[in-house]
C-alpha cells in the first residue's frame, strides 16, 4: 500500500478503490441555462472547493461507514491491536471535523443522459429550462492542465452499502498489514499519515445510498494545504457566500451532445441551441430534448 510519495497514492486511489470509467464513455454535466452558455462560450468547466458542497454530511458520511466496518468482530479480529487503538483515533477526529489536510475541488457529472431527479434540481430557475453537456470521458480528461502541486483523481460513486463497506475493509486490512510489518515508529507514522490522505480522499466517492439515482461521477483535485503555499483559487458568489473554485479548461472536441430538461418548446429550443453550436465553432454534438413527459 505504501508508495514513495503523496502523487503515487493519488494516481492510484480511484483505480485500486474506485469502479473505473470506460475511456470511450459519455458522461453529462448538468447546468441551467446561463451555466451551459458561459461553459460553451469560455469552454470552461468549475470545480469547486468540496468544503462548500450542498450536502454538508458528505464529509462525515465515511467516517460513518468506517466506524461500523471496525466495529464488525469479523473484521476486528484480523487487525492488529495497535493499529485498531490508532484507527480508532483517526475514526474520532475526522468524526468530529471536516478533514483539512488538503483543498478538494470537485466537479460533479452523471453517466445519466436523461435523469428526472437532476432535472428537477436544474430547471428550479426562472426559465424552469435546465441541459446537461454530454462530454467523452477520454477526450476531456486528456487536456486537464495542473500545476506541480495539484492532483487529479477521477471515478464513479459508490452508493451500494455492501460495496462501501467492502471497499473500506480491503483499505483496512492493507494498511493493518503496513501497520504491523513497519520496521520503526518512523514508518508507522507514515503508513498511519497516508492511510489518513487516502480517507479523506475516498470521502468525495462514497455517498449515502439515497442519492444513488444521481448516478455521479466525480473529478477531484487535490492541493495539499500549506502555509507556504498561496490557494490560487478563483472565487464565485453563491447565496451571499463566496465559494472557491478552479477552472477546468475543455478543448471543443470533448463535446459530443446537448440535452435540453422536459419542455413544451421542444423543436424551437433544439434550433436556438443548434445555432449556437455552429457559431461558436463546436461541430459534430447532437441536440435532443429529454423523453420524459412534461407535466402541465
Amino acid at each position: 500500500m505504501q508508495g514513495n510519495s503523496n502523487s503515487l497514492l493519488f494516481r492510484h486511489i480511484t483505480k485500486y478503490f474506485l469502479p473505473q470509467i470506460d475511456e470511450g464513455a459519455l458522461i453529462y454535466h448538468y447546468t441551467s441555462p446561463l451555466g451551459l452558455k458561459s461553459i460553451l462560450e469560455h469552454r470552461e468547466l468549475w470545480a469547486s472547493d468540496f468544503a462548500f458542497l450542498n450536502d454538508k454530511s458528505e464529509n462525515r458520511y465515511l467516517y460513518d461507514i468506517l466506524k461500523l466496518t471496525i466495529e464488525d468482530k469479523r473484521l476486528s479480529s484480523k487487525i492488529d491491536s495497535e493499529f485498531l487503538i490508532e484507527l480508532n483515533k483517526i475514526l474520532n477526529h475526522r468524526m468530529d471535523e471536516i478533514p483539512n489536510n488538503y483543498y478538494r475541488y470537485i466537479c460533479s457529472f452523471s453517466s445519466n443522459r436523461d435523469s428526472l431527479s437532476l432535472w428537477n434540481y436544474y430547471t428550479k430557475t426562472a426559465t424552469g429550462t435546465g441541459y446537461n453537456i454530454g462530454f467523452k470521458w477520454k477526450n476531456l480528461i486528456e487536456n486537464f492542465e495542473l500545476t506541480e502541486e495539484q492532483e487529479i483523481k477521477c471515478g464513479k460513486v459508490v452508493y451500494d452499502r455492501n460495496e462501501q463497506v467492502r471497499i473500506l475493509e480491503m483499505m483496512v486490512i492493507g494498511y493493518n498489514c503496513d501497520f504491523a510489518t513497519a520496521s520503526s515508529e518512523e514508518d508507522r507514522i507514515r503508513v498511519l499519515s497516508e492511510l489518513k490522505s487516502c480517507l479523506d480522499i475516498l470521502s468525495a466517492y462514497i455517498k449515502h445510498p439515497a442519492f444513488m439515482n444521481e448516478e455521479e461521477v466525480r473529478v477531484c483535485i487535490t492541493q495539499k494545504i500549506t502555509s507556504a503555499m498561496p490557494r490560487k483559487a478563483k472565487y464565485r458568489e453563491s447565496n451571499g457566500i463566496m465559494i472557491p473554485f478552479l477552472s477546468i479548461n475543455f478543448l471543443s472536441d470533448a463535446v459530443k451532445s446537448i440535452s435540453i430538461s422536459p419542455t413544451s418548446v421542444k423543436e424551437i429550443s433544439e434550433y436556438g441551441l443548434s445555432g449556437m453550436l455552429m457559431d461558436l465553432g463546436y461541430s459534430g454534438v447532437s441536440v435532443k430534448a429529454s423523453e420524459i413527459p412534461l407535466r402541465n
